[in-house]
């Protein structure tokens, strides 16, 4: 009878003393997580934390990648292993996103020239000072207003939008000086001499923005230009390559 008690015992230590790490690891993920790239550089990192939704009776665990260099969807996988070696594993979906704006640089002033219909179309190249986005680079900059025209006031002040692929933007300000606007001066200040290039038998038209300078001056058809030969004004404003040398 005594045996058989110390027998009995024996087996209730044994399952004491192992009972408890018999129970199961378990890894338990969240489904989805999402992170973003950093501000300094294209980066997104995990931890633990970031994808455990309640894993039980463990004693270490290891995640199958910790940063990401890339906007995406990656799958990541958690290991969880208790104290006898015994591991459990499950897998968590993480979208990488790029939520950092790009950096706008504009030119800090831009002149322009009013073409004879008195308009000129703005274009992000006359404003882009090396605008940059740190991840998924540049799509496209916008300029507005697109057009400016001599009703306009100069400088007149432009918004440079800039994005980035990732559907990002931010703007910045700067001013464009016109050469004709409604606050025109009265004085008017002409080049000294302007270079006209025609191929021989060529004929064309010279126009009163290619001779004035500075400005803003009025819209183009509110000034008279006249050109003298000997002191005496043409009937018209052309000129051809008989013309070399003589006027």
């Amino acid at each position: 009878m005594t045996t058989k008690l110390n027998t009995f015992s024996f087996f209730i230590f044994i399952w004491l003393c192992f009972g408890t790490n018999m129970s199961a690891q378990t890894a338990l993920c969240k489904t989805q997580v999402t992170k973003s790239t950093g501000s300094s550089n294209c980066l997104a990192s995990i931890t633990f934390e970031d994808i455990d939704n309640g894993s039980t009776n463990y004693n270490s665990y290891s995640l199958s990648q910790l940063v990401f260099p890339l906007p995406g969807t990656y799958s990541v996988t958690l290991t969880v292993t208790n104290a006898n070696g015994m591991s459990s594993s499950c897998m968590s979906s993480l979208i990488v996103s790029d939520d950092v704006k790009p950096i706008p640089y504009v030119k800090s002033q831009v002149y322009v020239k009013l073409n004879m219909d008195n308009t000129k179309t703005l274009t992000p190249e006359m404003f882009d000072a090396g605008s940059f986005d740190n991840c998924t680079g540049i799509s496209h900059i916008t300029v507005t207003p697109s057009v400016v025209t001599c009703n306009d006031v100069s400088p007149k002040t432009v918004e440079v939008r800039v994005y980035d692929n990732a559907g990002n933007w931010d703007y910045a300000t700067t001013s464009v000086n016109l050469s004709n606007a409604q606050n025109s001066v009265q004085s008017l200040a002409c080049n000294a001499e302007i270079l006209v290039v025609l191929s021989e038998g060529e004929t064309r038209e010279i126009f009163t923005n290619e001779l004035l300078e500075g400005g803003p001056y009025k819209c183009w058809q509110e000034y008279d230009l006249d050109i003298l030969e000997n002191n005496v004004a043409r009937s018209n404003n052309f000129v051809t390559s008989a013309d070399v040398q003589k006027i």
